[in-house]
């Protein structure tokens, strides 16, 4: 028999947003309201679940298996018909991980940085947008703006996956372009 609760549920299209960060970066605020931009509007069809893997201030957390012993015990009970994922990191964990957490459910992905379509070889399901910044025009500018600019710092946290993704696209960039300031990451 089902109950009552369970029937109203089934009416609804459950739908996971796995975003790399925490609900305190202002990307993954717009992310997160672009997403609800759509999905609101239609709200009596959808259900949306929002989890945050706080790779920026907890990125421990991905180191080993706890994330993935955290969504075994979190979502054994969900059933979505998609996962939505921001960023690099929830990219790349449920590269890893989707068959095992979410069988055949489908991704779609946004802001994913350094992509190339080999990241998806061989997995089904997989769908979604690049970020692709434009880093040798911002190089192009710096130049003009700041002619005597000698040092560049660009920031980021070693073992955060877009970090390392726009620091391998940028060293490709220098290849061919001869900047007259240092890069430093």
């Amino acid at each position: 028999p089902v109950h009552s609760g369970m029937a109203a549920t089934l009416n609804f299209t459950d739908i996971l947003v796995l975003h790399s960060y925490s609900p305190d970066y202002e990307w993954t605020q717009t992310i997160q309201s672009g997403i609800e931009s759509v999905f609101h509007v239609q709200n009596k069809d959808y259900r949306m679940r929002t989890e945050y893997m706080d790779a920026g201030h907890s990125p421990q957390l991905l180191e080993g298996k706890h994330l993935l012993q955290l969504y075994k015990q979190k979502f054994s009970n969900s059933h979505f018909r998609v996962i939505i994922v921001s960023d690099n990191t929830a990219f790349d964990f449920l590269r890893q991980y989707r068959d095992e957490l979410f069988p055949g459910v489908p991704v779609v992905f946004c802001g994913i940085n350094g992509y190339e379509d080999s990241m998806i070889e061989g997995l089904k399901g997989f769908t979604g947008i690049a970020e692709d910044n434009d880093f040798l025009g911002f190089f192009t500018i710096i130049t003009k703006l700041h002619p005597n600019l000698q040092r560049l710092v660009i920031y980021g946290t070693p073992g955060d996956s877009s970090y390392i993704a726009n620091v391998n696209h940028i060293q490709k960039l220098l290849r061919d372009f001869q900047p007259t300031y240092q890069i430093e990451f």
